[in-house]
């Protein structure tokens, strides 16, 4: 087990494409660190840079203190797993996962401990003799962390491992994953596009877009004080909505505009947003879906009811906003007896309390 360091990691191609742009980034011993971002991120290219299968144009990778950056991925002692499976298909289970530690020249003796200690731990011991094609999808992933697991690195590279499972399979394998690395402790890298799973995974979160790290923090963290737009918007489900308003002087401190409403800061946004305090202008109010509400005392959005999601314990109403004119539809998570139709007329109530003030350039106040 080590812990993992990257300094002004960049990779760019011959063609002049950065993939990666300058990304600082330290995972602690024994931390499960998802990397998360929409495709063509970057986030991948990171992975297998750790891994030695992409050259670094210019920063380091350390491992366990050592400079790995020149070094090849064998001399890493690092497992990678892919999102195909890349399974033996004429080997049997035992035989596949058997197959590292063959190259590496093992006595046969230390193979067969090390298989059925990787069998027992991922419930592969029943299917030893089978084939891959007489597994199920949940089988043959498990088969690929097991593989990854038998050499027994330093640390795991996991690349998108579930996006090839059912959406019920990709939440018990996720379970699985996690239950895994606290039982071994190694050190993982975890990238995928799905920021619930990066969400329910991830003691810490990194980020990216465009090659660039936005933000690294802990899941909850990301969800209550996203650093800028771009995190506001990508992680929850739905996101945060962004409603254009205004930061005007009051007599007792700043007020905020919103809609046709001017309401004074509280004291909870102007303490975690001291930058607030100060401000004046054009902002980005950051509402999360369920910080809007029917009733209640609060600034009112008024509005027209686009789409209503009825999800058995909850109501989602995506709501065209009279005003401010050019605001994209906001989403309201709602409670499941809400009586909402297409095309009704609606006023939301917003808790103040909970909203989040992006300056112009997208960044948290």
């Amino acid at each position: 087990m080590a812990d993992v360091r990257l300094t002004d990691l960049s990779c760019t191609y011959p063609d002049g494409t950065a993939a990666v742009r300058g990304v600082s980034l330290a995972v602690a011993d024994g931390e499960l660190m998802v990397i998360v971002g929409p495709s063509g991120c970057g986030k991948s290219t990171l992975l297998r840079m750790v891994a030695g299968l992409e050259p670094a144009s210019a920063g380091t990778v350390a491992i366990g203190g050592r400079d790995v950056t020149d070094l090849s991925p064998q001399a890493r002692n690092v497992a990678m797993v892919f999102q195909s499976y890349a399974l033996y298909p004429h080997l049997t289970v035992a035989g596949n996962l058997a197959f590292p530690l063959r190259m590496r020249g093992l006595p046969r003796a230390e193979i067969a401990r090390r298989v059925a200690e990787a069998a027992h731990l991922l419930s592969l011991t029943p299917l030893l003799e089978r084939r891959p094609a007489a597994l199920s999808g949940g089988e043959r992933q498990r088969v690929a962390m097991g593989r990854a697991l038998v050499r027994d690195p330093d640390v795991f590279l996991l690349d998108e491992p579930l996006s090839n499972l059912d959406a019920a399979l990709r939440v018990e394998i996720r379970a699985e994953i996690a239950a895994l690395q606290r039982r071994t402790g190694t050190t993982c890298l975890y990238v995928t596009h799905d920021q619930v799973e990066a969400m329910t995974l991830g003691s810490r979160v990194a980020v990216m877009e465009h090659g660039r790290l936005h933000q690294v923090d802990a899941p909850r963290a990301l969800y209550e004080a996203p650093a800028d737009t771009f995190v506001a918007r990508f992680i929850g489900s739905p996101g945060m909505n962004l409603v254009p308003a205004r930061l005007e002087p009051g007599p007792e401190g700043p007020c905020l505009r919103l809609g046709a409403a001017a309401v004074p800061l509280p004291a909870p946004v102007r303490a975690r947003q001291p930058k607030a305090e100060g401000a004046a202008g054009e902002v980005s109010a950051g509402l999360r879906p369920e910080a809007l509400a029917l009733e209640g005392p609060g600034p009112r959005l008024t509005g027209t009811v686009r789409a209503v999601e009825r999800l058995g314990h909850e109501v989602l109403a995506h709501v065209a906003l009279a005003e401010p004119g050019g605001c994209p539809p906001v989403a309201a998570r709602l409670p499941a007896d809400a009586e909402l139709e297409e095309g009704d007329g609606v006023a939301l109530v917003v808790d103040v309390a909970a909203v989040r003030l992006f300056g112009r350039d997208g960044t948290a106040l």
